[in-house]
């Protein structure tokens, strides 16, 4: 008889590390665009972007690792103050009007997988647009700017924020300390998992709250807000109003407006004084 080889499974790891100094003058800014793997990005003295990006390639053999290897590209770049990391490969879309979203079938049909977990460390004022999709978390620690945080099938925990912005999931927990009050507008989202703001002492902010199977919790004291209503429609020559399903009450004199959603977990909202 004669023997049948086998294709043996293929991993390759590697690490990259970059890093970048932020012109004076300029605000620092860092966008990460992942699709597989975590980001963990954390603040540091000065002005400088360090970049560590630990790749992990996974494939059925040698020819399905080659075509990875060939489809899957990392791009780091800096335009003035902003920073750019972007994972590239065929589970782009590469749209005709010029977009570049994610496919969400972009790997059927390959037998490999390409994972970028990245470690990050950036000025602590800089600006933050962060997104990934699978197997893996987001985390930020001591970063005060404006931030714009997205996952899919992750957790979202940040601490030290100092600014508004968005943190939104689908599947996993929405967790954001803030070191001070943000006076802009923000939003927290997921579907499937709890949302947990800490916030200080002396917060004044327009609440809007939705869960559908969870509670609503708060250790500061609110008043009623009035429901907020849509633009009237016309129908059968009637106005129609149309109020939204989001409770809404007040904290202290009001202010920005908070926006926090989950459907199925609970939403707290913490006086870190009482933590």
């Amino acid at each position: 008889t004669c023997a049948v080889a086998v294709a043996a499974p293929v991993e390759k790891k590697e690490t990259i590390q970059r890093a970048f100094t932020i012109p004076s003058g300029s605000a620092a800014r860092l966008e990460v665009d992942n699709v597989w793997g975590s980001i963990r990005v954390t603040a540091t003295p000065g002005r400088e972007v360090k970049i560590t990006a630990e790749k992990n390639l996974r494939a059925g053999d040698e020819s399905a690792a080659a075509e990875a290897e060939r489809d899957v590209k990392l791009d780091i770049s800096q335009t003035d103050g902003k920073v750019r990391v972007y994972v590239d490969g065929p589970f782009r879309c590469h749209c005709p009007d010029g977009g570049s979203g994610r496919r969400e079938n972009g790997r059927r049909g390959r037998d490999y997988e390409v994972r970028y977990d990245f470690r990050i460390e950036v000025p602590s004022d800089a600006s933050l647009d962060l997104a990934t999709v699978n197997s893996g978390d987001i985390s930020v620690s001591g970063v005060s700017g404006a931030f714009d945080v997205s996952n899919v099938n992750g957790g979202i925990e940040m601490s030290g924020a100092g600014s508004g912005g968005s943190a939104h999931t689908v599947n996993g927990k929405v967790s954001v300390h803030f070191a001070r009050n943000p006076t802009e507008p923000s939003s927290f989202r997921t579907i499937n998992g709890d949302v947990d703001l800490y916030l200080q002492c002396g917060l004044s902010a327009d609440v809007a709250v939705k869960t559908m199977h969870g509670g609503v919790f708060t250790d500061y004291e609110v008043a009623a807000a009035p429901a907020v209503v849509t633009q009237p429609s016309r129908q059968d020559g009637h106005f129609v109003y149309r109020g939204n399903d989001f409770s809404r009450f007040r904290i202290g004199g009001g202010g920005p407006e908070f926006k926090i959603e989950t459907m199925n977990g609970t939403i707290r909202i913490h006086n870190r004084q009482d933590s």
